[in-house]
């Protein structure tokens, strides 16, 4: 049956043949013998035209389809594309709640339980049920859900990104139970909406979160920066001569704020271009009028306004004002959203027009653009968006999607008090942080998790250890120490305490005093190995040359890259805490040796090892990359303004050796690299 649907909609659909990732998900999902089973969709893979292809073989071998999805438009989308009946989510769970509460409470019994209904009560062993956008219904939706039709017997097949926008509710038990499940998620691997084939890559970049990604966009004219207010007129702008132009083109803004204002913007150009006749005008929603030839949104459901035989008015729909009546109500005409072929004219009562309706389809949040598909996309950013809503607004132009991204202060008085007052961020700066805002949320278990894991706690522990061990030996030093110190630095290079890296050198000068050597002597003897002049920064040059190693000229400590703590110091005040911030890391570090004996990273199967042992699973891999890159990230942030350069290709080091797990991995890739690596400029 699946190979029959196949060949027979690549053969009605020549140029849009199903391709490898389609074929897998729906031979998947029809042949799997798991009641329960996830595919992951990313933007654009084609999810809608295999879901139509299931649908189809499931039909043909005598079973029944029921479509369920988040929210009324979407499952009026998924409707139409599959041909079969589609609900809410909500609507399922909202007739079982009263089904139960009639059945189970005796104080609202009256004899005879409410009946669920008809389409409810057909579900059974022959039903496929698909649920759309499944991560987005939260924590405790699925679970009742799906206690419900697995009582019934049903086929359950969940398909959506849980790299797009979370759930409004509690969420994050879906990726609990994906990290959790033994078989791995099936996902559409192709993207197949964009017209650019190198667009299409670059947004599952975006989608993992990989900055590189970025150099597609900015090779393509796809960025656009300056100040906030230049970078929504051109975005606006652009969107106009797009409209103009006949293209389907949408505008993308973070804020309701943002987006009312370019609605306003619109509609008073639209009037100009009409020739200045506004007639009769309604109050919407956002407290802004529409007439005759403006475009409305619906924003919430109602079931009494009927759209002929078998749809009715959904929050999302999209319509086209017709006629406006003195006593504020309108009618309106509907656009390709609605299911029916029928009428798709409404008449909205005045009651109903200002609560219900907002204006404009193709101005709207990012946070509504999810689901929907144009040739063009406009998106006017703030720089505190999240990962999730860039990868939405950038994944709806299918010939073309242009970021806006504000790079100059905004004017306001508390802007001038801000980092980046004092560090500029260029337009690939704020890029780069928004892909590193995760939006998604996790849940209560995850969170404990996270809180004790070895790999997220060590790179901080180290930190603290170091910077901890730093204070008590210019501590020991004495104030006079410190100033000998500091008098020295500015004799050997005038204004070296100015440097950036000049705390960290200071630090390991005093761990050098704390071993019985001279200090002053050891910087001389640094300054005087070359010049300095070319150095970006000499304090962390310096800092290198001191100890090239980076064990930063003592004992190994509860790392092998890591300073030991000297012997003057066993005896100080502080020392019992700076041994125990030793022993964090040193525990730290063996739990991570522990988990990851046995698996050999650098060897030619290092893929399989970490696809079969069960500590690597795939959810747990994407999370310690996840966190490696961030480290990473944090660490070349402080080099640009606080601390040495060569810490992050330290920290590098650092990584490979915390993944091979063991200390003697530390000498053999020494000895496979034998020439340090070459000081910070």
């Amino acid at each position: 049956m699946v190979a029959d649907a196949v060949r027979k909609h690549d053969a009605a659909n020549p140029d849009r043949r199903l391709n490898a990732g389609q074929i897998g998900v729906i031979e998947g999902f029809a042949t799997s013998g798991l009641q329960v089973q996830t595919a992951n969709a990313p933007a654009g893979s084609g999810k809608t035209t295999a879901m139509r292809v299931l649908t189809d073989a499931w039909h043909h071998s005598g079973g029944k389809i029921l479509g369920l999805a988040p929210t009324a438009s979407a499952a009026a989308v998924l409707g139409q594309s599959i041909g079969a009946r589609t609900e809410t989510v909500d609507k399922l769970l909202h007739d079982l709640n009263q089904h139960l509460s009639y059945a189970t409470d005796p104080m609202l019994d009256r004899g005879t339980p409410r009946l669920l209904p008809e389409w409810a009560l057909r579900i059974d062993r022959d039903t496929l049920v698909i649920v759309d956008e499944h991560v987005k219904l939260g924590n405790r939706k699925p679970l009742r859900l799906l206690e419900f039709l697995t009582e019934r017997g049903a086929t359950v097949r969940c398909i959506g990104d849980d790299h797009q926008l979370p759930a409004i509710e509690a969420d994050g038990a879906e990726a609990d139970a994906s990290v959790a499940t033994s078989d791995q998620t099936m996902i559409l691997t192709q993207v197949v909406r964009f017209a650019s084939m190198g667009e299409a890559a670059a947004s599952l970049q975006l989608r993992e979160s990989d900055t590189a990604a970025l150099g597609w966009y900015l090779d393509n004219a796809r960025v656009h920066a300056g100040h906030q207010g230049a970078t929504h007129d051109e975005a606006y702008t652009t969107w106009v001569t797009d409209h103009l132009a006949g293209r389907d083109t949408l505008i993308l803004a973070a804020t309701h704020e943002v987006v009312t204002a370019l609605n306003a913007r619109a509609r008073a150009d639209r009037i100009t271009r009409n020739g200045g006749d506004i007639g009769a005008e309604c109050v919407l929603a956002d407290g802004l009028a529409a007439s005759v030839g403006d475009t409305i949104r619906t924003r919430r459901n109602n079931p009494r306004l009927r759209l002929g035989d078998h749809d009715w008015v959904r929050n999302g729909y999209s319509w086209t004002i017709t006629d406006v009546y003195n006593d504020g109500s309108i009618t309106a005409h509907a656009t390709a959203l609605a299911m029916t072929k029928q009428a798709k004219v409404c008449a909205f009562p005045p009651t109903t027009c200002a609560p219900m309706c907002a204006p404009a389809t193709r101005r709207r949040t990012i946070d509504s653009a999810q689901g929907i598909t144009t040739d063009t996309c406009h998106v006017a950013l703030t720089g505190a968006e999240t990962r999730q809503q860039f990868c939405v607004a950038m994944t709806r132009g299918k010939h073309g999607t242009y970021v806006y991204d504000p790079t100059a202060l905004d004017g306001n008085e508390a802007s001038f008090w801000s980092e980046p007052a004092v560090f500029p961020r260029t337009a690939v700066e704020v890029l780069v942080r928004v892909l590193g805002r995760d939006g998604a949320r996790k849940s209560a278990h995850t969170q404990l998790r996270d809180a004790l894991d070895p790999y997220a706690r060590i790179g901080r522990a180290l930190d603290v250890y170091l910077d901890a061990l730093g204070v008590a030996a210019e501590h020991a030093l004495g104030p006079d120490g410190v100033h000998r110190i500091d008098t020295a630095a500015e004799t050997v290079r005038p204004h070296l305490t100015d440097s950036p890296a000049y705390p960290v050198l200071r630090q390991h000068l005093a761990v050098i005093a704390m071993t019985g050597r001279d200090p002053v002597t050891a910087l001389e003897s640094a300054a005087a190995a070359r010049e300095l002049d070319t150095a970006d920064d000499p304090a962390a040059v310096l800092d290198w040359r001191l100890d090239p190693t980076g064990m930063h000229t003592s004992n190994p400590g509860p790392l092998p890259w890591a300073r030991g703590l000297p012997a003057t110091l066993h005896t100080d005040p502080v020392a019992e805490h700076l041994q125990a911030r030793q022993r964090v890391v040193t525990d730290l570090a063996h739990q991570i040796r522990d988990d990851t004996r046995g698996v050999d990273f650098g060897g030619d199967e290092a893929r399989t090892e970490l696809s079969i042992t069960p500590r690597y699973r795939r959810g747990q891999r994407r999370q310690l990359q996840t966190r490696i890159d961030a480290l990473l990230t944090e660490r070349i942030n402080r080099d640009r303004h606080h601390t040495t350069a060569h810490d992050s290709a330290r920290s590098a080091h650092r990584t490979a050796i915390l993944l091979a797990g063991a200390e003697h991995e530390w000498d053999q890739i020494l000895a496979n690299h034998p020439k340090p690596l070459s000081g910070p400029r």
